[in-house]
């Protein structure tokens, strides 16, 4: 289970049934259990689940020839990955998302409520980082929760560049997966997957998950009735 304290509210994500209980500033994210919790509403909730006690054989059979061909690409390019806890180039890469779909932008301050997390890192010496994600942790049960997922894509205009930056994402999950496995992790998700959203910006997401394998999981989000009502008043408001 992974605590998130902010200003207002907790956020819990990954808890067992026990542990869903009344509490009107607590927010349940992502939870296996579907049970009735006065005074809270219930949202349906899919992602994708990468089984890490596979063997890296196994894993790369689940990927689609696509992955395992540019995976195989990535050891030719030279990519270079690590992992720290350096936050700056999530937040740097993230601007270009940002500006492309009028998102908010990303600041140290939103990372200073996050438990244990860790940044991995892309890159090609020559022409920089590529590519960097941002992981939540849940050492007690060893599960990975993707969080944040950069590209420098829009970064480029050279169509060679652009689908270095392709190559090297699918290569650094794949090392993900390995680097996450040596760690003792078992569980990786990848925080959402929704093929039948009617947002045409998700499509290229679901499709690029799609071929890195993995299983469907239904969860659910549990938000307490006033915070619920306040996020839809407040979306309206800004569609407006």
């Amino acid at each position: 289970m992974i605590r998130e304290k902010k200003k207002w509210l907790e956020w819990i994500t990954f808890p067992n049934c026990d542990e869903l209980l009344l509490g009107f500033k607590k927010v349940y994210l992502q939870s296996s259990c579907k049970k009735f919790i006065p005074f809270y509403i219930r949202v349906p909730f899919s992602t994708l689940i990468i089984d890490l006690s596979a063997s890296e054989e196994q894993l790369l059979s689940s990927y689609k020839p696509v992955a395992r061909y540019e995976i195989r690409r990535g050891v030719k390019d030279g990519l270079e990955v690590w992992y720290d806890q350096d936050v700056h180039s999530v937040i740097e890469l993230f601007k270009l998302t940002a500006k492309a779909k009028g998102l908010n932008q990303l600041d140290e301050a939103i990372f200073l409520s996050k438990p244990a997390f860790i940044v991995s890192h892309i890159s090609r010496p020559g022409t920089g980082e590529l590519a960097a994600h941002f992981y939540l942790l849940d050492t007690a049960r060893r599960r990975v929760l993707l969080y944040y997922n950069c590209s420098a894509y829009r970064k480029f205009e050279k169509a060679s560049l652009r689908s270095l930056c392709g190559r090297a994402n699918r290569y650094l999950f794949h090392s993900d997966f390995l680097y996450f496995k040596e760690k003792g992790f078992t569980t990786y998700d990848f925080g959402g997957y929704n093929p039948s959203s009617s947002d045409p910006s998700l499509r290229p997401v679901n499709k690029f998950k799609e071929t890195l394998g993995g299983e469907v999981e239904q969860q659910f989000n549990y938000y307490p009735l006033w915070y619920w009502l306040f996020r839809k008043i407040r979306q309206k408001w800004t569609a407006g």
